[in-house]
């Protein structure tokens, strides 16, 4: 069960893949977002795939998707006679997917306890009792760490955590005739991402239009726009200045159409956002502008501690604090401020990144073979600890 955005599910592939070289000969089912379907259609490691189109909580929405989810398990899940189904998400289950584990019928059902946070004893009070086993763990971790430590409290031991994009030859034949046709083979490609899941994540468009001028003016750079439609008129504000140098595809292609166009990059600019991680995930350096203060909660799902590049050579520039609306009174100290969440809808603690910084770091990855890491999501160096959680045993239906 993974009913997430886009960047989440690409962060799931190394726990799709160890799950399949455990069971071989299972027949395993993927439940996801009609937006991610693009993603996923050819992934190797599942037989079925199931649209699930969910939204995040409310009291109106969390009935509106019971019965989705309802009629989802009706038609198609509860007929499969489930032995296991796994919801790998450690933080707040905006998306019902625990619901959704209990309504497909599955004998045993998996997921994170509803107490691995505070605010999610609070938002998910009373899931545990939608499924056998809840895992009790509490440990900060990556994303790919925590689906793949789920495994582990299986009795399973995975042996990689490398991201994967499933793409096709004509998703590969498409990049390669588009970038032929636009003679973007001879100058240094780069991949730009305006975009991000929401807007406080989106570092201004005139601070992107300045580290491209930069691009384009000292590294004779051809750049790669990339995101969705919705980040067209941004795209189209950078297209109209610096014209031959730029090609937009926002909008415009598939999720594995982008990937392939990525593959051709030497290096990803952007948000934190799913053209990041496929960047990571095809091992092009990344250089990413993230929302999260240095002085914020980990916990946070902006957090590059959670969310960060993994294993890429990347640099993530974060403002170095909060904004003063992000500020909460310390409990544990008097006159202390700590920011745990964002409260604006609009950026603002990203505006704390500067251009000089942004072009500074682009000067450290494209002039020297490696670019330095994210000093708090170093790459390539993961050993996966054991969680501390207890270990399962499950009985396959008979």
């Amino acid at each position: 069960m993974q009913p997430d955005l886009i960047g989440d599910l690409l962060l799931l592939s190394p726990f799709l893949r160890e799950l399949r070289r455990f069971f071989p000969h299972s027949w395993i089912s993927l439940v996801v977002e009609p937006n991610a379907f693009n993603l996923v259609e050819y992934c190797p490691y599942v037989d079925e795939i199931f649209l699930y189109d969910c939204k995040k909580w409310s009291l109106y929405w969390r009935w509106k998707f019971f019965v989705t989810g309802a009629l989802l398990s009706v038609r198609h899940l509860l007929s499969r006679n489930f032995d296991l189904a796994i919801f790998p998400h450690w933080e707040i289950d905006h998306y019902y997917g625990t619901m959704l584990a209990y309504l497909s019928g599955a004998r045993y059902r998996v997921s994170y306890s509803e107490s691995t946070t505070a605010e999610k004893r609070l938002v998910n009070k009373n899931y545990n009792l939608l499924l056998t086993h809840a895992l009790e763990d509490s440990t900060v971790r990556h994303e790919v760490e925590q689906s793949l430590s789920m495994l582990r409290a299986l009795g399973l031991k995975p042996e990689s955590g490398k991201l994967e994009v499933w793409l096709t030859e004509e998703d590969k034949q498409f990049a390669a005739k588009l970038l032929r046709e636009r003679n973007l083979f001879e100058k240094p490609l780069i991949a730009v991402c305006l975009g991000g899941s929401h807007r406080r994540k989106r570092w201004p468009v005139e601070r992107y239009l300045e580290v491209c001028r930069y691009l384009v003016s000292e590294y004779g750079a051809n750049l790669l726009l990339v995101g969705s439609a919705s980040d067209s008129a941004a795209a189209l504000q950078i297209a109209k200045e610096l014209r031959s140098a730029v090609i937009d595809v926002c909008g415009k292609t598939t999720l594995r159409q982008t990937a392939a166009l990525l593959q051709s990059c030497r290096l990803y600019v952007g948000n934190d956002t799913a053209p990041m991680h496929m960047s990571a995930a095809l091992s092009v350096p990344v250089l990413a502008v993230s929302c999260h203060p240095a002085d914020g909660s980990n916990e946070r799902s902006y957090s590059p501690v959670r969310f960060g590049p993994w294993q890429v050579d990347s640099i993530v520039l974060q403002p170095a604090v909060a904004a003063t609306s992000c500020l909460q009174p310390d409990p544990d100290r008097e006159g202390q401020f700590i920011c745990d969440y964002c409260v604006d809808s609009e950026a603002h603690c990203i505006l704390g990144v500067q251009v000089t910084e942004v072009i500074e770091a682009v000067d450290r990855m494209l002039l020297h073979t490696r670019g330095t890491k994210c000093e708090q999501v170093e790459a390539g160096t993961h050993e996966f600890p054991v969680a501390a959680t207890a270990q399962y045993e499950f009985e396959r239906s008979s």
